[in-house]
């Protein structure tokens, strides 16, 4: 028995240890994400999660508390991981206009391009109010500096329209996942966006059909889901 005044009986885990822990964790929620892609989480049962991540299912409640704080905690990472890639991505554009175009037509693209991802992130609770929260910062200052050199009319609420854009996104992914529309959804889209936001109909089409920059083009070793 560790005594309570021995070190040892309080010493926290090694880097090996903590890494180890990492790497176990990791393992279980991209078990799950996959899972939840193919079969929403409804479908999502604990042992298949372990099965598929080759962790003891006894090992899981170790890392999680309960299947519903699993689901959060690919949910954060999930949408912690989009936000960063889709700021990165389009934060180089200096035409507010141009990065909000591109940054809707990156997203909706992930439902061709990257299915699994995007069926993850529409079957996913909160997924839209994760994202906003993470990308609201950037969001917030793209739509400021619109408004200030006068590429978008004045709005109410920054907020507020972030709100819209990204609940428009995510209507249009899941339309384009479902059939109800096909991939030139994401630059009809993006005009109707770029027009709500203030820009005559010459200028919002002109945009939305520009093609994206190489760089926005993800490989499919980086995508979320890829191992």
């Amino acid at each position: 028995m560790l005594d309570a005044g021995d070190p040892s009986a309080t010493r926290t885990p090694s880097a090996r240890v903590q890494r180890r822990q990492q790497r176990t964790r990791a393992q279980l929620t991209r078990a799950a994400a996959h899972l939840i892609a193919d079969k929403g989480v409804d479908g999502l049962r604990l042992r298949e999660v372990t099965d598929a991540a080759d962790v003891g299912f006894g090992s899981f409640y170790n890392y999680f508390e309960s299947k519903e704080d699993l689901v959060e905690a690919v949910v954060l990472d999930l949408m912690s991981a989009l936000a960063q890639t889709l700021i990165a991505q389009v934060e180089a554009f200096t035409d507010p206009a141009e990065a909000a175009s591109a940054a809707h037509r990156w997203f909706v693209r992930n439902a061709t391009e990257d299915p699994e991802t995007a069926r993850l992130i529409v079957n996913l609770d909160q997924a839209d109010v994760q994202f906003q929260e993470r990308i609201l910062p950037f969001g917030q200052r793209l739509l400021e500096a619109g408004v200030e050199q006068g590429r978008f009319t004045a709005m109410p609420s920054p907020v507020t329209t972030l709100t819209y854009v990204v609940g428009a996104t995510l209507a249009v992914t899941r339309a384009v996942l479902d059939r109800r529309t096909g991939p030139e959804a994401e630059s009809q889209t993006a005009e109707v966006l770029l027009h709500a936001l203030g820009l005559d109909a010459e200028q919002a089409r002109e945009i939305a059909y520009r093609n994206l920059p190489s760089v926005m083009l993800v490989e499919a070793s980086e995508r979320p889901l890829a191992n």
